[in-house]
């Protein structure tokens, strides 16, 4: 693994290579795999047998969530073949969708304190390549 300023890139053996989020292109192929995965576009059987995303983003929506925390991609050479959507309390109120799982870390309590009281993380969307 390398340390590349704050965040890390791992090469796999299969030369498929794990980043943060780098530049525009690598939002714009995160939206060309969603579009890949959406419910509306699978087969009954591609949904039962690989699962299917149901969230759709705008690049605004990837580009504003990224500036808050930076996305994860997968790589291969330059084609984007995985990601992990990373989302904190700063938005909470983007997705209206979303809200609901976000109030209900404000009731769900961990050592006394609720959820929401603590520096988290929500994993968003996480999607890969057939």
């Amino acid at each position: 693994m390398d340390l590349v300023g704050s965040a890390f890139v791992k090469k796999l053996p299969e030369m498929i290579t794990i980043t943060p989020v780098r530049h525009e292109a690598d939002l714009h192929g995160i939206l060309s795999l969603q579009q890949a995965n959406m419910r509306h576009v699978l087969s009954e059987e591609e949904k039962n047998e690989q699962g299917f995303l149901s969230l759709e983003h705008t690049f605004a929506d990837l580009d504003h969530m990224n500036c808050i925390e930076k996305h994860i991609v997968a790589l291969d050479g330059e084609t984007v073949v995985g990601y992990v959507l990373a989302m904190t309390a700063a938005s909470r109120n983007l997705f209206p969708l979303l809200v609901p799982m976000f109030d209900l870390f404000d009731t769900l309590h961990y050592r006394g304190r609720p959820i929401s009281g603590y520096s988290h993380m929500v994993i968003g969307q996480v999607c890969v390549s057939k």
